[in-house]
C-alpha cells in the first residue's frame, strides 16, 4: 500500500540521515501499521519491534480480514515477524495471539515479555496533597491488556493500602467505550 511504503521508505532515509552525524546501533519501533519494514529491508541494523494487537485480529474484529488492502498489510506484518532481530512484548497474552494469527513467524528466542508501566523505585511515590495515591489503567479490559493481572494486583493492594484510588477507563467491547470506578 502506497502510504505504508511511503512511511517505511521515509522511516529508512531518517535513519541514514541520522546517521551521518551519529551512530545508530539498533533502531526500536512499533509493529502497527508495519513502521519498521523500510528499516528491515533497507538497512543491517538490528530492528527492535513492540509488539500489539496483529491487524489480523482487528481486522476480524471489523469483519474486514478478506480486504485485498488489509491482506496485502498482514502479509507485511508477516514479514516483519519473520524478520526483525528481536521482539517487545507488554505480556505473554499478545505473543500468543501473534503465534494464533501467524503460526510458526515469531521464535520464543527472539520475544521478550517486558512490562510497561513498570515503576522507577529510585523515585519515591508522589501523593497528593490529600495523600491519595491515584492510579489509572486506560486500555481495552481484555487479557491481552493485563486487566486481569491489574485486577488481581489491585484485590491484594487496596485492602492494605486505603489511600489508594484505582480508576479503570476502557472497554470490554470493541468499539463500546465505558468508564468503570
Amino acid at each position: 500500500p502506497p502510504h505504508v511504503n511511503s512511511f517505511a521508505t521515509a522511516a529508512a532515509r531518517e535513519i541514514d540521515r541520522i546517521g551521518t552525524w551519529s551512530r545508530v546501533a539498533a533502531v526500536y519501533g512499533p509493529v502497527w501499521d508495519v513502521e519498521v519494514l523500510g528499516i528491515l529491508r533497507a538497512t543491517t541494523l538490528p530492528v527492535v519491534v513492540f509488539l500489539a494487537t496483529p491487524l489480523a485480529t482487528v481486522a476480524g474484529f471489523s469483519g474486514q480480514r478478506d480486504d485485498p488492502m488489509i491482506r496485502a498489510l498482514m502479509d507485511l506484518e508477516r514479514e516483519v515477524f519473520a524478520t526483525a532481530h528481536l521482539f517487545h512484548a507488554n505480556g505473554k497474552a499478545v505473543l500468543a495471539t501473534i503465534a494464533k494469527e501467524y503460526p510458526g513467524t515469531l521464535d520464543e528466542d527472539r520475544a521478550h515479555v517486558v512490562p510497561l508501566g513498570t515503576s522507577d523505585r529510585a523515585v519515591p511515590h508522589r501523593t497528593v496533597r490529600d495523600g491519595t495515591l491515584r492510579l489509572l489503567f486506560v486500555g481495552r479490559l481484555e487479557v491481552r491488556k493485563g486487566i486481569d493481572t491489574l485486577l488481581e494486583a489491585l484485590d491484594i493492594v487496596l485492602p492494605q493500602r486505603p489511600h489508594v484510588l484505582a480508576r479503570v477507563v476502557g472497554s470490554d467491547v470493541v468499539g463500546q467505550p465505558h468508564r468503570v470506578d
